[in-house]
């Protein structure tokens, strides 16, 4: 999938599911991490962290395949912004649906694709018009 390459620098994999309800176009999921100050008030974290053999998932965004809007972003070919625009504001959208923490990078991101989102389909208009 093309998402997993815009979303790799924030340590984020893609993936494409059935589910429901429909008109939800993407769910992000991550792991709730270990508190630091619990773990550092425990002599033994560092050696239970060793042993710890449970395998950590990494954080995923879930595009739902059912969804409208999903399916037309997976008709989009090639290197195309628009359908960069779109990864990128649905992946902040998740996270702030899902109330996980947005970080200034991430944020900047969201505005950028959403002001170049804006822009570029109000052009359209206006071209459409003349």
């Amino acid at each position: 999938m093309k998402a997993n390459e815009l979303l790799k620098r924030f340590g984020c994999i893609c993936r494409l599911k059935h589910f429901t309800p429909v008109d939800i176009p993407v769910i992000f999921v991550a792991e709730e991490k270990e508190n630091a100050a619990k773990s550092a008030n425990n002599p033994l974290a560092a050696v239970l962290g060793a042993v710890n053999t449970t395998k950590q998932i990494p954080p995923t965004l879930t595009f739902n395949a059912d969804n409208e809007m999903v399916q037309t972003l997976l008709q989009i070919q090639g290197d195309n912004k628009l359908f960069q625009h779109v990864v990128h504001i649905l992946y902040v959208q998740s996270l702030l649906q899902g109330k996980y923490p947005v970080n200034s990078e991430e944020m900047e991101l969201f505005n950028h694709s959403l002001s170049e989102l804006m822009t570029s389909k109000m052009n359209d208009f206006i071209n459409f018009l003349n």
